[in-house]
């Protein structure tokens, strides 16, 4: 089964249920499937492709989730970058992925994420090319907005959609997730639609009803964030609560309910 099929399933089964927050912005099953295929339309006209490759460079948050749902719903792959990345070390992974689009949300600090891609762009011996939007509405040359991205998505009919994701199996590869380099240079591990679906039901299986909420405060470029937590939440159907910078304090204000 590809992951989009369980977020259709979700969608008609559950479809008033919460399945993401932040902060006091809330999404239902809804809402999510509906922004899914927003953008899912933009990348089919942005070029992307099955097999393309699409990066997100954010911390844990609502729009990661959608860029990701979005990506591996007509068949390209996804992968993540974590904002604490230096930049080198996005260099790396830009250039093995050779992304079709890149999707940044800054973290919480005071680095221009936008211009730091753009810088490595730029540089001829790089050999990216990459379309830069960022999901903050101000940009400049370092990037479009991600308004404009969506604009493009208003021409795209639903046939084409559809056939795009008909065409997705659950033998495909939907995220590659890149090891910790602890006994060597980092690797990228590739993640089918099947196999991320199978663990999570070995986890629904195992883990039950405490599935039904999480948080999320864990990298997004992590398989623990991605695969372990989100996806467990996603495939039982229940509410992922994300918090964009990991504080025990907040943490437990969240689990005790005063925050």
């Amino acid at each position: 089964m590809p992951i989009q099929d369980k977020l259709e399933y979700h969608r008609l089964a559950i479809p008033g249920s919460v399945a993401v927050a932040d902060g006091k912005v809330e999404l239902t099953y809804s809402a999510v499937a509906e922004r899914v295929d927003e953008l899912a339309r933009s990348l089919l006209a942005s070029g992307v492709k099955k097999g393309d490759r699409v990066i997100t460079l954010a911390p844990p948050s609502i729009e990661f989730w959608i860029s990701f749902l979005a990506t591996v719903s007509i068949g390209a792959i996804w992968s993540g970058l974590n904002p604490r990345y230096r930049q080198h070390e996005c260099r790396v992974r830009l250039e093995e992925l050779q992304a079709k689009v890149t999707l940044v949300l800054p973290g919480d600090d005071d680095r221009d994420h936008l211009e730091e891609i753009q810088d490595i762009i730029n540089d001829s011996d790089a050999g990216i090319s990459t379309e830069v939007f960022s999901f903050c509405e101000v940009y400049g040359s370092s990037g479009q907005s991600y308004s404009r991205l969506l604009a493009r998505g208003t021409v795209v009919h639903e046939n084409r959609l559809s056939a795009a994701r008909s065409a997705v199996l659950d033998s495909d590869i939907a995220a590659i997730v890149y090891t910790s380099g602890s006994t060597g240079t980092p690797k990228g591990a590739m993640l089918s639609h099947g196999a991320m679906l199978k663990c999570a039901a070995a986890s629904m299986a195992w883990l039950g009803d405490s599935l039904q909420k999480a948080i999320m405060a864990v990298p997004i470029n992590h398989v623990g964030g991605l695969n372990n937590l989100c996806m467990n939440i996603f495939a039982y159907g229940g509410t992922i609560r994300f918090l964009s910078k990991f504080s025990i304090d907040l943490i437990m204000q969240m689990v005790t309910g005063s925050a």
